[in-house]
This record gives structure tokens, sequence and C-alpha cells, in this order.
């Protein structure tokens, strides 16, 4: 109120400076020192690799990207003695982009070949050192966003574009580790909680569209585990293994699981803030939950009607939703359990494949989770027996 303290809306005034001035944060942070250090000593390396191949140091240093060639130069420390100058990641980059094709074209033929080969063993680990700064600068950029983030919605004081707010709490629940996840999680659900008195805008309101997102990357990760591409047959020769395409497919899968698993722990701290007014309070949920499984159980094959994947996507929502649901939305998803048991009794997940076995293990699970809920199981149950 009044004198030096300082009150809510300076605190949100301090922390809003922080979500815009995040990345000059981040270009200067103490967890950057330990990659800068290794970045300079590759860097060090690879002056010392041409100098053996018979290049002059001086010469070399003439060349040395500055500070300017990119951000600001590694902290105080990184250089010493006789060592050249701290680089940025930027200079790195620089130094192992077009400096070091001016000195390898510089360099006479050395009388041992292998001199050279190391010169190019070295900018590789330059390479490799500058990656390593960029991807944690770029995990710290994340981590303060979101902190900040958090930190404007346990004030209470929304500013009037809440868009900056919600892609950082989003970003942090699709690459963080759990326990940031589980951060951004209650506090997007608080965020929520927030905005259910703001009138929706042309375009929406906001709530929905972040209810959808969630919704999406939750039902994306049970998608792509229950909708496989389908398996040569008998007549069909196997194509060659290519190790590199693998590799991208397991990250690419590793991406859509840890997203997933992000939308799953937001969803659930919607379920602990909202209980039995889920639905009431945040009725595009409802809406992403129950419209692929009514059109499913009607074959609904219209225009607009979900496919299979949007049957997957509904499961997979249902599934994680389930055990988390109090009283009156308890009571409210329990009329959906007819429709998940007839997608594991009907046409969804048939066949011989390994996708059509997917998908009947995501609407088993799914069933399981009806009967194994503390608020469903009882009833559940009892519509399960009455089925068999």
């Amino acid at each position: 109120e009044g004198g030096g303290g300082g009150g809510p809306h300076e605190l949100l005034e301090a922390v809003s400076g922080v979500l815009g001035g995040a990345d000059a944060f981040c270009a200067v942070a103490a967890e950057l020192s330990a990659p800068l250090r290794t970045l300079q000593a590759e860097a060090s390396g690879l002056l010392a690799a041409f100098e053996r191949a018979g290049a002059r140091r001086a010469d070399l240093l003439d060349s040395w990207p500055t500070a300017s060639a990119g951000a600001a130069a590694g902290p105080p420390g990184t250089a010493a003695g006789d060592d050249p100058p701290p680089l940025s990641v930027e200079g790195a980059e620089a130094l192992a982009g077009g400096v070091f094709s001016a000195w390898d074209a510089a360099l006479r033929v050395p009388r041992n070949a292998a001199s050279r080969l190391r010169c190019h063993e070295s900018r590789g680990a330059v390479v490799t050192a500058a990656a390593a700064v960029r991807r944690r600068r770029a995990e710290l950029l994340i981590e303060l966003r979101a902190a900040a983030a958090e930190a404007v919605i346990a004030i209470g004081s929304l500013p009037p574009k809440v868009s900056v707010l919600i892609n950082a709490l989003m970003m942090i629940l699709r690459t963080g580790a759990p326990t940031p996840q589980t951060r951004a999680g209650g506090s997007l659900a608080a965020l929520l909680s927030l905005l259910r008195a703001r009138p929706p805008s042309d375009s929406g309101h906001p709530n929905d569209k972040v209810v959808a997102k969630l919704c999406s990357l939750a039902a994306a990760a049970a998608v792509a585990t229950a909708v496989q591409p389908a398996e040569p047959t008998a007549d069909e020769p196997a194509a060659a293994p290519d190790t590199a395409a693998k590799a991208a497919a397991a990250d690419e899968a590793a991406l859509v699981a840890r997203a997933g698993e992000g939308a799953r722990i937001a969803l659930s701290s919607c379920c602990a803030r909202f209980g039995g007014e889920l639905f009431d309070a945040l009725p595009a949920l409802w809406s992403q939950v129950a419209t692929p499984l009514g059109a499913a159980k009607s074959g609904g094959t219209a225009a607009g009607a979900p496919s299979g994947a949007g049957v997957a996507g509904s499961l997979a929502l249902c599934e994680a939703l389930a055990p988390r649901l109090a009283s009156s939305a308890a009571d409210q998803a329990l009329l959906l359990f007819p429709r998940v048991l007839a997608t594991l009794l009907g046409p969804f997940g048939q066949g011989n494949d390994a996708g059509a076995a997917a998908e009947r293990a995501l609407a088993a699970r799914t069933v399981g989770a009806f009967c194994a809920a503390p608020e469903l199981q009882s009833r559940a149950a009892g519509e399960l027996c009455d089925a068999a």
C-alpha cells in the first residue's frame, strides 16, 4: 500500500522485466561458466593443433574472433596467461567456420598428414562445445521465463495479455524435466482459474485454447503409440535399416512422450484445483473428451467426424483424468464409460497388425482406469460385468 515496501504492482513490474529481458539475463548466467570454460579450452586446443601443424601463432591470432563477432564473451577467468582471448558461442562458431577454413587453406602441407587431421578433430570438438553452450543457454531461457511466469501468476495480478505467460509455461511442459513440469502444471491450472472471469475475445476464450493444446499434446503421445505404421507382410522385403533415421525417430518419439507427460501433469493439476467443478470450469475439456467418443459410438463418418486417432486421443484423456476426478466431475465422466467400453468391444482396434493391437491395449487401459478410479470403480466395474 503506500511507502517503500513495494506492493503487488511493483512486484509485477519487476517480474515482467525479467520476462522481457530473459535473453540478457541468460547471456551472463553463472550456469554458463562451466560450458563456456570447456568451449574456451577446445578453442585453445584448436589453436594449438594448427601451431603443431606448422602455422605461426601470431598469424592465427590475427584472425581470432573478438567479442564483437558475436554476443558477450565468456565470463572473467576463462582466459589466463598466454591463452587466446575468451570467445562467445557465436565467436566460437565463427572460429569453427570461416576462420577455420582460412587457416586450413593457408596451412602448408605438413610433413605428417596426421597433424592436419588433428586440426579437423579439434574443430569438431569446438563445434560440439559451442552446441552445448547454446543448448544450456536455451534451457536457462526456458526455465527463467517459466519461473517469471509462475511468479506473476502467484502474485495474482495478471497483465492484459497473458500469451507470454502461457507460452512460457507450455514450453516447460513440452520440454522440461518432471519437477519443473509439475511446477508449471500447477501454475497453469492457477492461471486458468484466474482467467475464468475474463470475457472471451473475438478469437475465443484463452482457457479454451490452452485446454485444446494440452489435450492435443496428451493425445499425440498416446496416438504415437496406439497408431503404428503397418509392418511389412511376408511377401514384402524388409527395408534396409537406417541407423540415422531410427535415431531421429527415437528422438522425436521421446519429445512427443515428454510433452504428453507434461500435458498430463497439467491436466492432473486442473483436476486438483477445480475438483468436482472441473468440466463446468473448463467446458472445452469436456468437449475434447466426449465428442470423439460420441461420434465413434454413433458410427459417425460424416465430415468432421473424428478419425481413429481422435478416438485414441479421447481414450488417452479419459485414462489420464479418470483416477483424479472428484464428485460431480466423476459422475459426468461415468456417462462416457459405455462409450469407452464400446471401443474395446466394437470396431476400434480391430485387425491383426501391431497398430490395432496397440489400439486395443489403449482401450483396455482406459477401461481399467475407470474401474480402478476411487470415485468410479464400483459403478464402472458393475457396468463391465453387465457387458460381459
